[in-house]
């Protein structure tokens, strides 16, 4: 047990040639980001893919009120920004998480 809380919780690897460097070129690539996301700031994604775009096209699709990994958290919203994203229709406005309440 006291391995698991000092370990990390995901393998390391060790860093290569390609470690925190951008690729050359990329394809058309869509963000999912949450607004209240804790691992990863939403102004910080959104610096992240301005430099994105500076190797290909990059769309953003925002969740209001978004944790970390959106998709388990806001599925049915973010199933409409990929499909519109796939079908290449323009993405809507940010959709919002789904609050559910717990019956007692």
């Amino acid at each position: 047990m006291p391995g698991l809380l000092i370990e990390p919780g995901l393998p390391l690897y060790p860093r290569d040639a390609f470690f925190a460097k951008l690729p050359p070129r990329l394809p058309r690539t869509l963000v999912i980001q949450g607004e209240r996301d804790a691992k990863t700031p939403y102004d910080a994604a959104l610096r992240h893919v301005a430099a994105l775009r500076e190797r290909g096209p990059v769309e953003v699709f925002t969740i209001a009120d978004g944790a970390h990994f959106a998709l388990w958290t806001s599925s049915v919203c973010v199933e409409k920004g990929i499909d519109a994203f796939v079908d290449k229709r323009p993405l809507t406005p940010p959709c919002r998480t789904v609050k559910v309440r717990m019956q007692h």
